[in-house]
């Protein structure tokens, strides 16, 4: 079973930049990537073992179906093994990522069988070897690029191709998500070939350093606030004129009641005149019930002392605020600080954008 989700990225006329196992690598700790339109337009695509029963909300008993494993495009027989084909697409494309649980079939399975990667029609794979080991970091991609998370594992090395890519795994599918690109047609891409990961052993090296240690913006003019924040009302912090960018935004709270200030706090940022961020503070840093400071990604990270820091940057081209509000009804004490440089601002520029909405069950007519 297919899912598909698309960025708003159109397929078009390809850019004359080819597309290398380099430069993925280098956009992965490129910040600015996601400031802008991107030179060779994509789709975002995801394949998974999503039940196929859940197809529409209007029929409720196959839309909740839930036995998301088992389910794939289709078997094949390849000199004489049987393969679940679980992800396929015709073009230039890049995966992004594979996402399997540590196990198969059962708790008791921590082996599971091969995964086959073949690329531009070839019927030998590019890539075989334990699903499980290839996600958690055990086979030859290693942390940070592969590893261990909750109960499962995820592959996040780029393999590009230039013709196709046809994903299966040997005997029965199990749950998995497939996350990949489909770039314009005529796009130009490298396709992936295991000697890459010797000839740039070096660029992996310090792109993984990155990832798990990234670096603070430094320079650009700092503004630092520290306020106390009466219930119901707002404090605002006006950026320097544009065309600028927040590089690094960083806060903390105090309040009596600090899960419930990180709900009750919220974060709205406004740049050329429109609100492009909305969320509560805790959500924004995914600080979520309490400050974890074991919390620590590449764009967001919470410090010992409680401290959220973000790095995501935010362009704007003429004015930008950020607007602190208290929805509580009791103070809180909130420390601000942000870096603001000057940004190329261009017609291919994108905003910053942020949104937050909670879901409560509603009950059934009876």
């Amino acid at each position: 079973m297919i899912r598909c989700f698309a960025v708003p990225f159109l397929l078009a006329s390809a850019a004359s930049a080819e597309i290398t196992f380099s430069s993925l690598l280098h956009e992965m700790t490129d910040r600015s990537v996601v400031t802008h339109w991107p030179a060779t337009e994509y789709l975002s695509l995801q394949a998974s073992s999503t039940n196929s029963a859940s197809k529409t909300p209007d029929d409720p008993n196959g839309w909740f179906a839930n036995s998301d494993c088992n389910f794939e495009i289709r078997k094949e027989t390849n000199a004489g093994r049987t393969e679940s084909v679980l992800m396929e697409y015709e073009g230039p494309g890049v995966l992004t990522r594979i996402w399997t649980p540590f196990f198969y079939q059962g708790l008791g399975d921590r082996k599971g069988t091969d995964i086959r990667i073949y690329i531009d029609g070839e019927t030998i794979p590019r890539i075989q070897c334990g699903m499980i080991d290839l996600v958690t970091g055990k086979g030859f991609v290693k942390p940070p690029f592969a590893q261990t998370t909750v109960r499962a594992g995820d592959l996040y090395l780029p393999i590009p191709f230039s013709k196709s890519c046809k994903v299966t795994r040997e005997g029965l599918s199990f749950f998995y998500i497939i996350n990949y690109r489909a770039y314009a047609p005529g796009s130009r891409v490298e396709s992936f070939r295991s000697e890459m990961l010797d000839s740039e052993a070096a660029l992996l090296e310090t792109t993984g350093k990155e990832l798990v240690n990234p670096a603070d913006f430094i320079g650009g003019k700092s503004l630092i606030v520290e306020k106390s924040i009466a219930a119901g009302k707002s404090a605002v912090v006006d950026l320097p004129d544009g065309p600028s960018a927040v590089r690094h935004l960083e806060i903390k709270l105090d309040a009596a009641n600090l899960p419930l200030a990180l709900r009750s706090t919220v974060l709205e940022m406004r740049f050329d005149g429109e609100a492009t961020v909305w969320c509560p503070v805790g959500d924004f840093f995914s600080n979520v019930n309490g400050v974890d400071p074991a919390h620590k990604m590449w764009e967001r990270e919470t410090r010992a002392d409680g401290t959220m820091i973000c790095r995501w940057i935010m362009p704007y081209q003429k004015s930008g605020s950020l607007r602190i509000h208290n929805l509580a009804g009791t103070p809180v004490a909130v420390k601000l600080a942000s870096s603001i440089s000057a940004w190329d601002w261009s017609v291919d520029s994108l905003y910053f954008h942020t949104n937050w909405r909670t879901q409560h069950r509603q009950p059934q007519n009876t």
